[in-house]
């Protein structure tokens, strides 16, 4: 239950800064196609992990009335994935692109899940990516979550 306690607090500060989104802006939002998906990671429901569906109706709840579009993907990972990976290969993929770091969005104080996270569009900040990794803690692999929100 600790744990659950854990991610929640996490999942929340990620909600507050999600609520910063304002409105304006004037360039097309990127379509969660467009993120790239960590090699090796292979798709999964998000329920097959408790955490990450508690985590996910906590995020869907809070944006509901703030004219914010929610996507998220959940994904396996290979077995020797550390959030040390996940970071390099994120920060590599997205460099050099309209995606600038927002250090606001991560947050690797909670062992139990990791962010990390990026900014598109105007100083309105019309959309952030914000890249999770929670580890193998029941025996299942370790697991990626992409979220992608758009005004």
């Amino acid at each position: 239950m600790k744990q659950h306690k854990k991610v929640l607090i996490v999942s929340l500060n990620v909600l507050v800064l999600l609520l910063t989104l304002a409105c304006g802006g004037s360039s097309t939002p990127v379509p969660m196609s467009d993120v790239p998906v960590y090699d090796g990671a292979t798709p999964t429901s998000a329920s097959d992990n408790p955490l990450i569906d508690i985590m996910i109706e906590e995020m869907e709840k809070a944006v509901a009335d703030e004219n914010i579009t929610m996507e998220t993907k959940a994904y396996g990972l290979p077995d020797d994935t550390t959030w040390s990976d996940i970071k390099s290969f994120y920060n590599a993929k997205l460099e050099g692109t309209d995606w600038k770091s927002a250090d606001e969005l991560s947050d690797e104080s909670v062992e139990e899940f990791k962010t990390i996270g990026w900014q598109r569009g105007p100083a309105s900040s019309e959309q952030l990516l914000v890249v999770g990794f929670l580890p193998d803690l029941f025996g299942d692999g370790a697991t990626l979550i992409v979220m992608l929100f758009s005004e």
